[in-house]
């Protein structure tokens, strides 16, 4: 008999197999969190319009309070309406970059270690909360010297900018708990098999039927309609079962449950089985 090599070298070709059957095959979400797959592009662009419609409701919301509370001569003309058009433009794409980079830093589109534990929520909020601040301190920056420049397109209203940040961590938070709700909840739900209705079970096998229990329970399937196949031994005679013997829907095998062959022969077309052998009596105490 021909020998194999060094066990150390067999040991070593084992592992290596069993790293290369762990690599995530193609198309399909990496574990390591290092790899952006299509579904990733797909939340990252969900992301950003959730981002988006919250600095847009926040410039809304603050539009309608200061027509509402504050100074009535105040009129909502064409240029106040283009005003918070144009800051949305000038303001929406910096915010909307600034929040994907951190995103994806903190593995929000790549499922990274921290972002998959069990504090995700924490880490959304501290990635939303570091991008709105770093916003504000742009915004603040650019009406100074340093940045006079750009005084012009970053200019966000700072109370729009605390009530878009809260909407936008609402949203952020409110999307990732509602796919995890629908992914172990909902999608766990639609795989089951649906519940069998009356209809769908017509033909029913009891085991050990014609005992205590079975004289009360044979009567009452035969009675809703069922069509029963009894398989007992008959131990004591069919004396407890006496009347219903000549029902046109009841079935008699008299064999012993133990009998496997016998009990694969009543199973057939079968819709369910009762087993109510051994339960009491003489075969239950043995």
């Amino acid at each position: 008999m021909k020998t194999s090599g060094n066990p150390l070298k067999r040991i070593s070709q084992a592992l290596r197999q069993r790293r290369q059957q762990a690599r995530p095959k193609p198309g399909r979400l990496s574990q390591s969190g290092k790899v952006l797959t299509l579904q990733g592009i797909v939340r990252m662009l969900a992301d950003a319009v959730l981002i988006n419609l919250a600095l847009a409701v926040s410039l809304i919301a603050r539009l309608l309070w200061i027509v509402a509370v504050g100074d009535p001569r105040i009129v909502v003309d064409q240029y106040t309406i283009w005003y918070y058009e144009r800051v949305y433009l000038n303001n929406s794409w910096v915010l909307t970059l600034l929040c994907l980079t951190l995103f994806t830093a903190n593995g929000f589109y790549t499922y990274g270690r921290f972002y998959r534990g069990r504090y995700k929520i924490l880490v959304v909020f501290q990635a939303v909360s570091l991008a709105y601040l770093i916003f504000g301190a742009l915004t603040y920056l650019a009406q100074s010297v340093f940045l006079g420049t750009l005084g012009a397109v970053l200019n966000f209203p700072r109370g729009a900018l605390v009530l878009s940040w809260a909407l936008s961590t609402t949203l952020l938070i409110a999307a990732r708990a509602w796919a995890s709700i629908w992914k172990d909840i909902i999608q766990a739900e639609s795989k089951r098999p649906g519940h069998l209705g009356k209809e769908s079970i017509e033909n029913v096998l009891v085991i050990g039927g014609a005992g205590y229990i079975g004289s009360v329970l044979l009567p009452r399937l035969l009675e809703a309609g069922y069509r029963v196949r009894l398989l007992d031994l008959l131990l004591y005679g069919t004396e407890p079962i006496q009347e219903w013997l000549k029902h046109p829907r009841l079935e008699i095998i008299r064999a012993d449950f133990r009998q496997i062959e016998k009990v694969v022969q009543a199973m057939h077309e079968m819709d369910a089985v009762i087993h109510l052998g051994g339960l009491v009596g003489d075969s239950a105490c043995a």
